[in-house]
């Protein structure tokens, strides 16, 4: 096997690299942790519509139409916060809206994120 010769300099870069994508890679780690943590939890009304700034009616609005999650339980409705957040994505990147079409309207009445 032929040897292979870096300067000092390429060596700093290199190892300076891998330390990079180490931090890259332990940041990802704790992104996935932290999502499928979020997947077990559950939020009420009040805390999604605190949470991503909704109104009542718009939460009301989106469970009726099917486009949210939720399930009852003991007479109080609860929302997955991945899914909330994974909708909210869907929203704000102007993609459509799976399984149904939805035109959401803002609280001041302008067509929402995408005009």
């Amino acid at each position: 096997m032929d040897d292979i010769l870096f300067s000092r300099q390429q060596y700093t870069a290199i190892i300076s690299r891998l330390d990079g994508l180490k931090l890259d890679l332990t940041y990802l780690k704790r992104q996935k942790e932290s999502l499928h943590a979020m997947e077990k939890l559950r939020m009420d009304t009040t805390e999604i519509m605190e949470q991503f700034h909704i109104s009542m009616s718009t939460l009301l609005r989106w469970r009726k139409k099917g486009l949210i999650p939720y399930e009852k339980i003991g007479g109080r409705v609860f929302y997955n916060p991945k899914k909330m957040y994974d909708f909210a994505q869907t929203l704000l990147n102007g993609k459509p809206v799976p399984s149904k079409p939805l035109n959401p309207t803002m609280e001041d009445g302008s067509a929402g994120p995408e005009g």
